[in-house]
C-alpha cells in the first residue's frame, strides 16, 4: 500500500471489512446515484472515485479467489484425482 494517503488507507481498510456483495451493492448504490443526474458535480466526482476504489477492491478479490482456484486445481492434479 505504499505511495497511499492516510484517508485512502482507512477508506480501504474498511473496504476489505465489508464483504462482495456488499461492496456490490454500495457501488450499484453509487452508479443509480450518478446516473440520476441529480448530484451536483463536486459530489459526483468524489463518488466517481469512491467507485473506482470499490471496483478496485472487488478486482483484487477476484484476482485472489481466481489464484486459490488455480491453485486448488494444481494441487488436485498434482494428486492423482
Amino acid at each position: 500500500m505504499a505511495g497511499l494517503t492516510v484517508k485512502s488507507r482507512v477508506r480501504r481498510q474498511k473496504m476489505q471489512k465489508k464483504s462482495f456483495e456488499e461492496l456490490i451493492r454500495e457501488l450499484e448504490g453509487i452508479v443509480n446515484k450518478l446516473e440520476g443526474g441529480e448530484t451536483e458535480l463536486d459530489k459526483a466526482l468524489g463518488m466517481y472515485k469512491e467507485g473506482i476504489g470499490i471496483i478496485k477492491e472487488l478486482n483484487d478479490r477476484i484476482s485472489n479467489a481466481r489464484k486459490q482456484i488455480e491453485t486448488a486445481g494444481e494441487d488436485v492434479s498434482e494428486s492423482g484425482q
